[in-house]
């Protein structure tokens, strides 16, 4: 087996955009037999990955985490290359060179984290100064957003390149786009429950929607059991106006890649993201988006048409009067691949 000389460092990555993100670069790696794989007990790996390198499962525990890092301590050395995937430096491994990918927006600004619960607010608050306290040891941040690089630098005064990469499923032609007559539904939003994510405003808009009589079907993928309370808010909300809302719960992507197939448009009201992965998705299976008229949007598409996020009349007044124009993409994306070239300087005579 070869010398150990690069890391991947994501003991806090399991769900979500990091892991979609995360799994296509493992993926990348499998055969290369000088990688150091630090990786969160709780993540689904890929089916039959058996990478040559070597493997370090971290379990969600303050025991284990602290004995990885150590073991990292004593393992990084100055020729190393280490690309931390979950927003964080590693507590001691500083002698190598350190690659940070910031994909969480709570870490570099200033939010308000209402809404959160006890627990994530702290585990935020403490990853914050945790970043904060380390940035100085990092020798490169990389970020998928312009508006995430401005963030960063007036967070931690700190210069992040940027690299937007994404590994998009190819297109199943069973799930070809059908004609528009035979959607089932009118708009889809592929998020999670975080109060950010600012599903309320937009159910809200769907109440707004039927003073005027019009009962779009909307698709929302949220996870019942990590968000209960507000799934039964909206299940509320359905009951008593009547909505044509539905919840789809733990899909996984060629799940979601079969609900753009049956939908018309993708609505999306987030008041924040660091990449905004499902806009992206959306526009390569060739949908409109209907989305906030944010910054964040503006990175990595050119909307079919926008709305005030904050609130529900301008969205439903957007969904009411919306026509089916093609969105775009407005960024260049590279590949898993490209992204791991670029931080491991694969091809570059290492």
């Amino acid at each position: 087996m070869s010398l150990i000389r690069r890391f991947i460092y994501a003991p806090n990555v399991h769900q979500g955009g990091g892991k979609t993100l995360l799994l296509p670069l493992l993926l990348n790696l499998e055969n290369r037999d000088d990688i150091l794989f630090v990786l969160d007990k709780r993540l689904t790996l890929p089916d039959g990955w058996k990478p040559k390198g070597q493997l370090m499962i971290v379990k969600p525990s303050i025991f284990s985490r602290l004995f990885m890092e150590l073991c990292l301590w004593v393992k990084i050395k100055p020729e190393s290359q280490l690309l931390c995937m979950g927003n964080l430096p590693p507590l001691f491994a500083w002698n190598g060179k350190v690659t940070v990918f910031v994909q969480n927006h709570y870490m570099v600004n200033k939010k308000s984290l209402a809404g959160l619960s006890f627990i994530i607010r702290n585990r935020i608050r403490f990853e914050r100064l945790w970043l904060s306290f380390l940035a100085s040891n990092v020798n490169r941040f990389i970020v998928q957003t312009e508006t995430m690089a401005k963030l960063l630098k007036k967070t931690l005064d700190r210069a992040a390149d940027v690299f937007p990469f994404v590994d998009l499923m190819p297109i199943n032609p069973t799930m070809a786009i059908c004609s528009q007559t035979k959607k089932q539904f009118d708009f889809i939003y592929v998020a999670s429950g975080e109060p950010h994510k600012n599903h309320k405003q937009l159910l809200l808009a769907w109440v707004e929607l039927t003073k005027l009589n019009y009962f779009p079907r909307l698709c929302l993928t949220l996870d019942k059991h990590l968000f209960p309370e507000l799934c039964e808010w909206i299940d509320v909300c359905v009951r008593q106006h009547h909505l044509q809302v539905v919840i789809v719960s733990n899909l996984s992507q060629e799940e979601v890649q079969m609900l753009y197939s049956k939908s018309k448009v993708l609505i999306y009201p987030s008041k924040f993201e660091s990449f905004g992965l499902p806009l992206i998705e959306a526009v390569s299976m060739g949908l409109p988006v209907l989305s906030a008229d944010l910054s964040y949007v503006y990175d990595v598409i050119n909307p079919s048409m926008a709305f005030d996020p904050l609130s529900s009349e301008s969205i439903a007044s957007s969904v009411m009067n919306f026509s089916n124009n093609n969105a775009s993409f407005s960024a260049k994306f590279y590949t898993s691949q490209e992204f791991l070239n670029e931080v491991f300087e694969f091809g570059r005579g290492h």
